[in-house]
């Protein structure tokens, strides 16, 4: 079979196997392992990620209670980490603890960071919001996480996506006004 292979391209299952490809799969004595070792090394994380996203990990559902007495946190937190009414979202707060991904011994981080994205803020305020994640997670006995979820938030929470989970959500998304910037 690997003289069939290795004389003429074989399509299987839409990967082109050829002389070429045959020769970066061996192991190189001068390399540490082969070509396919190192793909999946590096591939680890990701495919963990989208296996996440995938079996739809997502929060339990929060009683209407716990999500009041969260409005009049992110209402008072943001209002004293802004310093002006004006400044303090008009939308309702909601959270649904850690956005796809399993709530754990580190639900309330996300609930915390929820607070500071409803509220937005300044670019800097963001990267505060996002590294405080990342360490209260860490904190929880969960640094690998910890360091996943921050950079999961860094990418994926921008304000200019339209997603629920955005930096700002409290306030309208693009095409309408953004939200102020604190003095």
């Amino acid at each position: 079979m690997s003289r069939i292979l290795v004389g003429r391209k074989r399509t299987v299952l839409n990967w082109m196997i050829t002389p070429e490809t045959l020769r970066r799969t061996r192991p190189n004595p001068t390399r540490r392992g082969c070509a396919l070792a190192q793909f999946q090394k590096t591939s680890v994380v990701p495919c963990l990620l989208l296996i996440a996203l995938q079996s739809g990990c997502t929060s339990l559902p929060v009683a209407p209670q716990q999500q009041q007495a969260w409005q009049q946190d992110a209402a008072r937190a943001c209002l004293d980490r802004r310093g002006d009414a004006a400044l303090v979202p008009t939308r309702d707060f909601r959270s649904d603890g850690c956005s796809l991904w399993p709530d754990g011994s580190w639900q309330m981080c996300c609930v915390a960071h929820d607070m500071d994205y409803w509220c937005g803020g300044a670019a800097r305020d963001r990267r505060k919001t996002d590294r405080t994640l990342g360490q209260c997670v860490s904190d929880q006995g969960h640094p690998v996480i910890g360091r996943v979820m921050s950079a999961g938030v860094r990418v994926f929470g921008t304000y200019y996506l339209p997603l629920p989970w955005r930096w700002g959500f409290g306030w309208p998304w693009l095409g309408q006004p953004a939200p102020p910037a604190a003095q």
